[in-house]
């Protein structure tokens, strides 16, 4: 897996033997492609981070800082060195589940972009998707600017969840890319 556009462009990225599904390069092209206006100095957040492919990312294409959650010990040191790759001091990795640090995050100045990659889960199979719990979370306790984007990358085809945004949120885009569905929410405007 490689850094796909900006200033670190082509640059080989570590990803874990497994536990982790690192968002494929089409997918990453696809999002920045939603995302590119958005990007120049923004602050954002990569929740369930993995290798942090999404962060680094969207700071070779000019976001001004990034924060990465991720809980799993082994992915940790992964990512790790993969933030090495750029020597940002505008960066930090916590150590963290992605609904705990959110419901911690709100004494910081709310992101403008947060992007969320959680483990994959089969609605055919009864699995509980985490988005509602993730809007919620983000939208009470303002973690997000008014005018930030949240994305969400989850199981598309079959396995995808009818889930609908709950109230306070609007959706941006609702795209599948083969087996990965990504979708786009903003805040929805209170007037």
């Amino acid at each position: 897996m490689r850094i796909t556009g900006g200033q670190y462009r082509g640059r080989n990225l570590r990803t874990p033997k497994s536990g982790v599904r690192p968002t494929q390069d089409m997918v990453r092209q696809a999002v920045f492609n939603i995302l590119m206006s958005r990007i120049p100095d923004a602050r954002v957040l990569d929740l369930y981070a993995g290798s942090g492919a999404i962060g680094l990312e969207a700071l070779s294409r000019g976001a001004a800082e990034a924060t990465w959650v991720e809980r799993d010990r082994k992915t940790l040191a992964i990512l790790r060195a993969n933030a090495e790759l750029i020597d940002s001091h505008t960066s930090r990795i916590v150590a963290d589940d992605a609904i705990r640090f959110l419901r911690r995050a709100t004494d910081r100045p709310p992101y403008d972009i947060i992007y969320a990659d959680p483990p994959y889960t089969d609605a055919r199979a009864g699995e509980q998707d985490p988005l509602t719990d993730l809007l919620e979370l983000i939208r009470t306790g303002q973690v997000l600017a008014n005018d930030g984007i949240f994305v969400y990358e989850s199981a598309g085809g079959r396995r995808a969840s009818k889930e609908e945004p709950p109230e306070g949120w609007q959706t941006i885009t609702d795209r599948e890319y083969g087996r990965t569905r990504i979708r786009a929410f903003a805040l929805a405007d209170n007037d």
